[in-house]
């Protein structure tokens, strides 16, 4: 059995960030990658059934931009782009390293305001083991730090022992020389471990110099002794998507795979155009938690081989495949087919359970709701430390609410993965939750803060389900 524990402490979180959020706050289960809404899911919404329709297929023979990395775009008639980026990175990603570091640059971003560098950190002369998952990791880190006289990167103390296991421990500090001058990033946002992550280093409010230079703007990105010399780029348009990258249309749901080979490395990111009626389109791998790594994930077709994707992080939609060790011919290169079992979308559907806490302590509550693409039948709903006795050891846990329940898919290829206990008596408010599942079996606990006893529940609210379609998508990308 898989259990995460996922108390989230709500009441700590600055309320304009609660306003500004697209996704529910509480969480029924929390996936390896972030759930992030990421910008190559925000598309025009068309409804319709999940098949192929003639309208989609007219829709798709119209003007895309593509912005390496994040979207393709379908043109408005004004031929505007949501997103407002006039260029991007000209020329494939590019590495260096000088022994201790390597650095990926992945991309760069203009916008009429902004330039917004993408890159990667690994630190080659770190061993993670070396940590212990306590508060002396800070030390630690700092006397590697300075026994490898590296003064570029610091330890970031503000990270907790829990983050640790999570994050990372340090930042790495860069320089952006723009147009001769020099600038400190005002804003990084990253993810990964604590031995490799990807940074976004921006700097803001420079429109008069953006204006100035165009697409002509030079850019330095310099990381200790390494730097990098980045040329912008148009950001490009196409009639049709199979110009971009191979592209298959299943479920009205549009895939396109943009191939990248670095020698005997395999790099794919994905792209979705969504014409179904799910809002979004955001992840290819169905995770398994059976503890054994069983997760569907893409995978490649090679010289009589299926080899399955590695991944680093990241929202779902970039893989790669380290072929060094087969010896694949180029002809067997040219031939490779990439497969993709599954299709995670989120909808925006939500059903309400109410139910009834009596004096006596039992609970009255419905036997099922239901969603459109699957049932929710409920076995139990007790208090929560009846079904986890270790909460009642955790503050404010003595008060909470747990629901048993199986899940009945409505149809073969559509399954639920994922969905959100946000509500609860028809408000939003500090809490948190924890949940466990086994096979289609699952459990979660939930608490209110502002409720002092249990006979004041009375309503959850479930919402934003994530589906897996498990129709396959076949590309050629030799």
């Amino acid at each position: 059995m898989n259990k995460e524990d996922l108390y989230i402490e709500l009441g700590n979180i600055d309320s304009n960030y609660i306003e500004e959020a697209d996704e529910p706050i509480i969480v029924i289960k929390a996936s390896p990658l972030k759930r992030f809404a990421p910008l190559a899911a925000v598309f025009v919404l068309l409804i319709g059934a999940l098949s192929m329709s003639d309208s989609v297929q007219a829709a798709i023979k119209k003007l895309f931009a593509f912005i390496p990395g994040i979207a393709i775009e379908e043109q408005t008639g004004s031929g505007s782009s949501y997103s407002s980026l006039l260029y991007s990175m000209d020329g494939d990603p590019e590495t260096k390293t000088n022994g201790k570091i390597t650095v990926m640059l992945q991309n760069a971003y203009v916008d009429t305001n902004n330039v917004d560098i993408v890159y990667k950190v690994t630190l080659d002369f770190f061993d993670e083991e070396l940590l212990t998952g306590t508060a002396g990791d800070d030390e630690i880190m700092q006397d590697i730090l300075d026994e490898n006289d590296i003064d570029y990167i610091e330890v970031d103390t503000g990270h907790s022992v829990e983050s640790l296991s999570i994050g990372s421990q340090y930042k790495v500090n860069s320089t952006v020389n723009i147009a001769g001058a020099d600038y400190t990033p005002d804003a990084y946002y990253g993810g990964g471990s604590r031995k490799e992550i990807t940074y976004t280093a921006r700097i803001s409010f420079i429109p008069d110099i953006i204006e100035e230079y165009g697409n002509s703007l030079p850019i330095v990105l310099a990381i200790g002794d390494l730097s990098f010399d980045i040329s912008l780029k148009p950001i490009e348009t196409y009639e049709t998507i199979d110009e971009i990258g191979p592209t298959v249309l299943k479920n009205n749901i549009s895939l396109t795979a943009v191939p990248i080979w670095e020698g005997d490395t395999l790099y794919i990111k994905m792209y979705s155009l969504n014409y179904s009626e799910f809002s979004q389109v955001y992840s290819y791998i169905y995770y398994n938690y059976d503890g054994e790594g069983n997760d569907l994930l893409p995978y490649l077709t090679i010289g009589g081989q299926n080899i399955q994707a590695s991944y680093d992080g990241g929202d779902g939609t970039e893989f790669y495949f380290n072929l060094s060790e087969y010896g694949f011919t180029d002809d067997e290169k040219a031939s490779a087919e990439y497969h993709v079992p599954c299709v995670e979308v989120l909808d925006n559907e939500s059903a309400i359970i109410e139910f009834t806490v009596n004096d006596d302590g039992t609970i009255d509550f419905p036997n099922k709701i239901s969603l459109k693409y699957a049932d929710i039948d409920i076995t139990a709903i007790m208090p929560g430390t009846e079904i986890d006795s270790t909460l009642a050891n955790v503050s404010g846990w003595e008060t909470s609410i747990g629901i048993k329940f199986t899940v009945t898919a409505k149809q073969d290829n559509i399954s639920l993965s994922d969905i959100n206990f946000d509500n609860i008596n028809g408000r939003k408010s500090g809490g948190g939750s924890t949940s466990e599942y086994e096979d289609n079996y699952w459990t979660v606990i939930f608490l209110d803060n502002s409720i002092d006893k249990l006979t004041d529940y009375h309503s959850v609210t479930l919402s934003s389900p994530a589906y897996i379609i498990e129709d396959e998508y076949v590309f050629t990308v030799g």
